[in-house]
């Protein structure tokens, strides 16, 4: 994440940035990352009663649909461009976030 981050998405706020702010932004990052994992775990075991697997394994359910879709479409029918696979996989992130935060909603 942290090297998706500073060449991807820093160099958007700066242009002129140098290699030594590069190295502090991903590093800065990182620590970032760290706080937000951190600050996690408790509502980790909330939802799921502390069972880690459980969790990577419903969250991965919800997200992994629009990218198979995305790769079977592409790979099956020739007449798929870049825009509309973008859009499907917007919707259906976007779907599965929504059906992700409602079942941990309204789990018992």
């Amino acid at each position: 994440a942290s090297t998706l981050f500073t060449i991807d998405v820093w160099p958007q706020f700066r242009k002129t940035a140098d290699t030594r702010e590069l190295l502090v932004v991903g590093r800065l990052f990182v620590v970032l990352m760290t706080v937000i994992s951190v600050l996690w775990i408790p509502l980790l075991e909330v939802l799921q009663g502390g069972q880690l697997f459980v969790y990577i394994q419903s969250v991965s359910a919800y997200l992994a649909p629009p990218i198979a879709a995305v790769y079977l479409l592409a790979i099956t029918c020739t007449w798929i461009n870049e825009t509309g696979a973008f859009y499907g996989l917007c919707t259906g992130t976007v779907v599965g976030i929504i059906r992700m935060i409602m079942e941990f909603s309204y789990s018992q």
